[in-house]
């Protein structure tokens, strides 16, 4: 699991350095990585313009079975109070 704070512009940069990573990692196609990679960009954007800061965590998910589930890992913030 890779977590990285979310408290200015270049950790936004990062967040989407470390999804495209993750993408290319399991296996997805160019389009799909673009699209997690943008929403991953507003998720950590968001987090940081309207929440002050937080963190995003990059995660592979699984089900009980041990198989991926249909999304290779997630991308989650949380919102630190400001």
């Amino acid at each position: 699991m890779d977590e990285l704070p979310i408290d200015g512009g270049d950790d936004v940069v990062r967040v989407r350095q470390l999804v495209r990573a993750a993408a290319a990692r399991t296996g997805m196609s160019l389009v799909d990585q673009t699209k997690v990679v943008t929403a991953a960009s507003e998720l950590a954007r968001n987090t940081l313009v309207h929440g002050g800061g937080g963190a995003a965590r990059i995660e592979k998910v699984t089900s009980a079975a041990g198989r991926v589930s249909g999304s290779p890992f997630t991308t989650m913030a949380r919102v630190s109070p400001t």
